[in-house]
C-alpha cells in the first residue's frame, strides 16, 4: 500500500479516536454517536437511529476485524490492508457505506446536501470545518447537481477506503489527510 492510502486510514482513525487514547473503542462510538445525534430530542426516532448505528459499526468492527474490544490504528491500518485482498471485503464495506449515507441524510430525503454535509466535518471535528467541508463536498458531487446521491456518497467512501489515486473524489471524505 501506498503511503497516500496510510495517511487516509490514519486520518480515518484520528478523527474516529473520540477520547485520543490511541485505540478505537465501543466508548468512542457512543460519543460519535452522541455528537451526531446532537439537536435531536431525547425521545425522538432520528436520535435512536443514529445511535444504533454506530454501534451497529462497532460491532461489525468487532465482528469483521477481531478487535476485542479496541484496535489500535496500526492494528486498523495493517487488518485493512489484509482485508482489501478479501472476496467479501465489498459486502462487508457496502452495508458500512451504506450506514453511512443514513447517518449523513439528517433530513431523511435520500440525499446529502452541503448543509449536512458541513454536519458532518463539524461531528468529526474537522479544523475550518465550512470551508473544507464545501470543497469535498464539491469533489464529491460528480454530477453538480448540488447533492449527494447515495451513489455518489458510497463511491466516494469507498474511494477514500480502497483507492491509492490521490485525484479521485473520495480523497478527503474525512478532511484533509493529517
Amino acid at each position: 500500500m501506498s503511503d497516500f492510502w496510510d495517511r487516509k486510514i490514519r486520518t480515518y482513525f484520528r478523527r474516529s479516536d473520540w477520547n485520543g487514547d490511541g485505540e478505537l473503542t465501543k466508548e468512542d462510538f457512543e460519543m460519535m454517536a452522541e455528537r451526531f445525534a446532537e439537536g435531536e430530542s431525547a425521545d425522538s426516532k432520528r436520535r435512536h437511529q443514529v445511535k444504533d448505528k454506530f454501534l451497529q459499526m462497532f460491532d461489525t468492527y468487532e465482528r469483521n476485524i477481531g478487535m476485542n474490544g479496541k484496535i489500535t490504528e496500526d492494528q486498523l491500518v495493517e487488518t485493512l490492508k489484509e482485508l482489501r485482498g478479501n472476496p467479501q471485503f465489498p459486502k462487508l464495506l457496502e452495508d458500512h457505506l451504506c450506514d453511512c449515507f443514513c447517518l449523513l441524510d439528517t433530513d431523511g430525503d435520500g440525499y446529502i446536501e452541503e448543509d449536512e454535509y458541513v454536519r458532518f466535518f463539524y461531528n468529526f471535528r474537522v479544523p475550518d470545518h465550512e470551508r473544507l467541508a464545501k470543497i469535498a463536498f464539491a469533489a464529491l458531487d460528480t454530477d453538480r447537481d448540488g447533492r449527494l446521491s447515495m451513489d455518489e456518497t458510497v463511491a466516494g467512501y469507498r474511494d477514500f477506503l480502497l483507492s491509492e489515486d490521490e485525484s479521485r473524489p473520495g480523497t478527503h471524505f474525512f478532511g484533509p489527510l493529517l
